[in-house]
């Protein structure tokens, strides 16, 4: 899969989001059957997410929020993502990209209420 680095951002502490924004080539969309997901890992104990953060994302529109919970101290939230998504005019053509999104947090005082994970995929080769 891609790998997908995140300049280093620092959050306050407390609560606030996580946020997923995936774009897809335009004229596609995620395939509305097979069976797209995200997987969460949290390392430094920088962040607690919601039980249910691990998620089908069949019909789910993107940026995706899901709300967080950030304890002071150093370390990284990282997405895994799989994606089916097919060309909307012909939705039997369809492609798969599969990308880690790792995000380097830093949880400090005056630090922003978000942590943004974003991810354009490509324009499939011809």
């Amino acid at each position: 899969g891609t790998l997908v680095e995140m300049p280093p951002a620092t959050v306050a502490p407390g609560g606030g989001r996580v946020v997923l924004d995936l774009r897809l080539p335009p004229g596609y969309k995620v395939n509305d059957e097979a069976p797209s997901s995200v997987e969460w890992r949290v390392t430094g104990g920088v962040a607690e997410l919601p039980p249910d953060a691990d998620r089908s994302l069949v019909g789910l529109s993107f940026p995706l929020e899901l709300p967080a919970t950030f304890a002071p101290g150093s370390g990284e939230v990282v997405a895994d993502l799989t994606v089916i998504y097919c060309e909307a005019v012909t939705p039997e053509l369809c492609l798969i990209e599969e990308a880690r999104i790792v995000a380097p947090v830093t949880v400090a005082e005056g630090g922003s209420g978000a942590v943004e994970l974003r991810h354009a995929v490509p324009l499939p080769p011809r």
